[in-house]
């Protein structure tokens, strides 16, 4: 398993990049040694022994090398050999203990049971829950897609077993942005989101998938997979995608086998290569879309290793749209996405004082446009005026990457100063005072010095950041 540790209690993990004995020679002194294990290795296990053991799901996989499910189950079961305790997915009872431990921990996408994890609404937000408490709202972590939520109840319960302290659990799921060529998301572009999931080398990886961000999408999703299936049924990907799907694209070895499963159900291409996969996604996409590269088969038909198959997958995107595959979204797409999030990113407590003084100000115009004027909505008109192009500026501060502005805030502040020496020379004198520049026909005039407030906020916040984030 490879999650992240608070930096109080880091280990050494070892899994599919560091060899598990290179381990014991370069950090003998070790507490604990974090292991993702194959059923490969573990057909060859004797006995592992460990403090703690997952068995998180179980698909087709491998059946060239275990001969069937029976088979490529009872290698992985060997991981409860010797174990003190265990986490276990309560949905799927194939991956419950056959050997005896002395403490099983049951995780769900559903509402928790007794002392079980699971999904449930907290105060109206999904939140993970092991029984009756609460953990962490979704919406506190950077992963996206109910697979993952699962993975961190799965992460959750172990860490508990182990004698993990809660709060720097927790602290480290909300900072963790996942792992490479797992549900990775590549760039936004043109409101298509392209996701690189190529460590989906099984039906049960790319299901999860599926599953986890068909849900979550406005618009479809398109399905890049193939390779070689290892003896795999495709038939399960059929349902999802009938539901989620705008159209699959298959490539590889066993994209004929891939689309006898699914053509019945889902729009289908077979194209030659990944390569020419994306390409017609590309086209086909629309905004909302998600382009999910999770080929549910390994990749050595036309790749050293599904890593390479995933680089390809990113190389593409970046170099097709270089500007945009930063990882950011449109500005409008930003936008729309942050005004559609039922939980705006905002300190409700400055927008309430922000409307506050709007108001507020709105009755000292009007007062002083009813002492000082016949036209008693004189003021109140220009305060009204400068309410909507607050608002508009407002939008458009909203539109503009918070680094656009830290990176130009000395340019702002410098622009502001020297309208200030303008306003000085030629700007509009009222009670003796030149504050004000006239602008052309109905406009208010404009007063300069609020622009220098802007530009030393802005020039201010960069700095902070620079030096305390």
């Amino acid at each position: 398993m490879k999650w992240p540790l608070p930096p109080a209690l880091r280990r050494r993990w070892a899994g599919t990049w560091h060899p598990a004995l290179d381990l014991l020679a370069s950090h003998p002194a070790a507490e604990l040694y974090i292991l993702e294990l194959s059923s490969f290795q573990l057909e060859t296990t004797p006995s592992l022994g460990a403090r703690c053991a997952a068995f998180l799901n179980l698909s087709e996989d491998h059946l060239d090398r275990h001969g069937d499910m029976h088979g490529y189950r009872a290698a992985k079961q060997r991981i409860f050999i010797g174990a003190e305790s265990a986490v276990v997915n309560a949905n799927e009872p194939l991956t419950w203990p056959t050997y005896p431990v002395d403490q099983v921990a049951y995780f769900s996408q559903r509402a928790p049971e007794g002392n079980a994890w699971g999904l449930a609404l907290y105060h109206n937000k999904l939140t993970l829950m092991q029984g009756s408490d609460p953990w962490m709202a979704i919406d506190e972590l950077k992963i996206a897609g109910q697979h993952n939520y699962l993975n961190a109840l799965a992460a959750l319960a172990m860490g508990q077993a182990l004698g993990f302290a809660a709060v720097p659990m927790c602290s480290a799921l909300g900072e963790f942005k996942g792992l490479e060529h797992r549900s990775e998301v590549i760039a936004h572009i043109n409101g298509v989101t392209w996701v690189n999931d190529t460590k989906g080398t099984n039906v049960g990886a790319t299901l999860a998938a599926i599953n986890g961000i068909g849900a979550t999408l406005e618009g479809r999703l398109i399905l890049l997979a193939g390779g070689v299936g290892k003896g795999a049924d495709f038939s399960p990907l059929a349902e999802p995608l009938s539901k989620c799907a705008r159209h699959v694209l298959l490539f590889g070895l066993d994209a004929p086998r891939l689309a006898d499963a699914l053509v019945e159900h889902v729009s289908i291409r077979q194209v030659e290569d990944l390569t020419q996969a994306m390409e017609a996604a590309f086209e086909l996409a629309q905004p909302g879309d998600c382009v999910l590269l999770s080929p549910a088969c390994a990749s050595l038909d036309q790749f050293a290793n599904y890593q390479q198959r995933g680089d390809v997958f990113r190389h593409w995107v970046q170099q097709r749209h270089p500007q945009q595959a930063r990882g950011a979204m449109s500005r409008l797409q930003r936008l729309r996405t942050t005004l559609s999030t039922r939980d705006l990113p905002c300190d409700v407590w400055l927008i309430v004082a922000a409307v506050a003084l709007a108001g507020l100000g709105w009755v000292m115009v009007s007062s002083a446009s009813i002492g000082l004027l016949e036209d008693t909505y004189h003021y109140s008109r220009q305060h009204g005026v400068f309410l909507v192009l607050a608002i508009i500026a407002c939008v458009f501060m909203l539109c503009v990457p918070l680094e656009v502005w830290r990176q130009n805030a000395a340019l702002i502040l410098l622009a502001s100063i020297f309208l200030l020496i303008v306003v000085l020379m030629v700007g509009q004198e009222i009670n003796g005072s030149k504050r004000w520049i006239a602008l052309p026909g109905p406009l208010p005039s404009l007063q300069v010095s609020e622009f220098a407030k802007v530009g030393l906020i802005f020039l201010h916040g960069g700095v902070y950041v620079t030096f305390h984030v």
